[in-house]
């Protein structure tokens, strides 16, 4: 079996099974057994990355988070006013409902969500697959494959809006990973917007909880 073909039989069983499996009830669907296999997900991500070759310091980025933190930032100002209105709007009856009805369940998850789901998302879909499949996929395909598996990862909560949200991220997070090649950026914007979803009351269509 050539190299390819491997990395191919690869990303089926990694990243377009899983989720399939979840959807169908053949992989327990617990909250605490996805957020365990997330995280093993990511340590082992981290481990082949330094493995390969690459220092700590590339895989975090720093240069390309402090040259193009500006844009991330005025890119989320933009579109966090539009998801808070389309919050307010939309779903008036949930808008802001997490921090006012479970407001210590609201800052655990504030707190938690960055380290426990944000950032191995960010080492699995945006740093290991950028560096692992890259002599498999062209740029344009690694961009294009990264964005929608990090929305078919979602398949399983089976609900349009949040398939539409995680679509829309994953282009966000391979936008910005391609453009600053940084782990601390990708991983410091979905924080915001993960953030910021639970906090308007769009978290919902992820965690039943955040209500």
């Amino acid at each position: 079996m050539s190299k390819k073909i491997r990395l191919i039989v690869e990303i089926i069983f990694l990243f377009i099974l899983p989720p399939f499996l979840l959807l169908l009830g053949w992989l327990p669907l617990n909250g605490g057994l996805l957020i365990g296999g997330l995280g093993v997900g990511g340590m082992l991500a981290f481990r082949f990355l330094v493995k390969s070759g690459l220092k700590k310091k590339e895989i975090w980025g720093r240069e390309g988070f402090f040259s193009s933190w500006w844009f991330v930032f005025v890119r989320f100002l933009f579109l966090g006013v539009l998801l808070t209105v389309t919050a307010r709007v939309f779903f008036p009856e949930s808008f802001l409902s997490f921090p006012r009805k479970n407001v210590r369940m609201w800052l655990m998850v504030m707190g938690l969500y960055p380290f426990l789901s944000a950032l191995p998302q960010e080492l699995i879909y945006r740093s290991f697959f950028f560096h692992r499949y890259r002599m498999l996929l062209s740029p344009f395909w690694l961009f294009v494959m990264s964005s929608f598996l990090f929305a078919h990862l979602h398949i399983f909560y089976w609900n349009g809006i949040a398939l539409s949200f995680a679509l829309i991220g994953g282009v966000l997070f391979s936008h910005t990973y391609v453009r600053s090649r940084s782990l601390l950026l990708v991983w410091f914007e979905h924080t915001l917007y993960g953030c910021l979803l639970f906090t308007v009351g769009l978290g919902r269509f992820f965690y039943h909880g955040a209500i």
